[in-house]
């Protein structure tokens, strides 16, 4: 066990201090009571002044108050927990062109019904986190097993400008990671690949051998594949095969593609595999299109690590909790030994 402000143990000193001055007062009062013995020889409350009850309520305030300067203290200890569920992170795009109708009734309502039905199918067997992104990134639902409130984030998405795959990529990789400096490592690895020559259009294989290699945990890109923002698709593919996360992507939408009128301009939307294909194929994962895409095939995939790596967890609230019920036993005893607490 580790202490985080071990200086607060200083409030235990009050204990001996305490004690010590207590034990003080009852050597004088026996010295008195033996000095006056005749006074005390009929009475039948000596016993009971001197008895181990009467001393037992404070024995348990004095230990309610070291237990609290331990809790004071912040303690942590390590722990293996054993991971029971894998996670899986479904990164959605939202961008404009995901309204188009070539995935009847939309692509963007075509991907929500996918994503409805891979919560209601794997909730209970995986925590499930949700991004969203567009020309910005939100975080809609850190991992959970929380169906309902995975299907009100899913329920919410909507339509906006732009377009961030490598975005989206990035912030999942940080729901895995949430201790990772995620920002500068896909920054890192864009500047390994520039220096290879490749820039963002270097190849999409794997960084040594790492791809996959992390099987508690993939991502579920789901999209059209248009990314115009935010950094390169294949950059933050490597990052996620540098750190074993399989990217598994799903495509809306079809490559013969719509004609859609945004602000006044016709645009062709056209669903682009090839990228999708190169992030699935860099980082071990597969692709499918949402017409055909085989949800258990993913899930097998995921095999939480058994055990986890040791965590510090704090402790603090059992040792609170301790001292309260100390304290509580010491005024009960007190009450029922004196009719009085202390």
């Amino acid at each position: 066990m580790t202490l985080q402000w071990p200086e607060a143990m200083a409030v235990a000193l009050v204990v001996p201090l305490f004690l010590y001055f207590y034990l003080a007062c009852i050597r004088q009062r026996r010295a008195a009571a033996h000095r006056h013995a005749s006074m005390y020889a009929h009475s039948t409350g000596l016993t009971a002044a001197f008895g181990v009850s009467r001393h037992l309520p404070l024995l348990l305030f004095l230990a309610s108050l070291t237990v609290l300067s331990v809790a004071l203290a912040r303690p942590h200890v390590s722990t293996t927990l054993f991971a029971v569920r894998g996670t899986a992170v479904l990164v959605v795009d939202v961008s404009i062109s995901m309204k188009a109708d070539d995935a009847p009734p939309t692509r963007l309502a075509q991907s929500q019904a996918q994503a409805r039905d891979f919560v209601a199918r794997y909730a209970d067997r995986l925590r499930i986190g949700l991004v969203s992104f567009a020309g910005n990134v939100i975080a809609e639902a850190e991992p959970t097993t929380h169906r309902e409130a995975l299907f009100t984030a899913i329920d919410r998405l909507a339509a906006r400008p732009g377009t961030a795959i490598g975005s989206g990529i990035t912030t999942a990789l940080g729901m895995i990671f949430p201790e990772a400096d995620i920002a500068t490592l896909v920054r890192e690895t864009g500047d390994t690949a520039a220096r290879a020559g490749g820039g963002s259009g270097a190849s999409s294989q794997p960084i040594g051998s790492l791809a996959g290699s992390r099987s508690d945990a993939v991502i579920v890109l789901v999209s059209d594949g248009a990314s115009a923002l935010g950094p390169a698709p294949r950059d933050a593919a490597r990052l996620a095969a540098a750190l074993g996360v399989r990217i598994h992507t799903v495509g809306v939408g079809s490559t013969e593609g719509r004609t859609m009128q945004v602000n006044g301009w016709n645009m062709r939307v056209q669903l682009d595999e090839g990228v999708l294909e190169e992030i699935a194929a860099a980082t071990g994962g597969q692709y499918f299109h949402a017409s055909t895409v085989d949800w258990p095939r993913i899930v097998d995939s995921i095999r939480p690590q058994w055990p986890q790596p040791p965590t510090n967890t704090e402790i603090t609230a059992l040792f609170a909790a301790a001292s309260a019920l100390l304290a509580v036993a010491g005024a009960s005893a007190s009450l029922l030994a004196a009719k009085r607490i202390l």
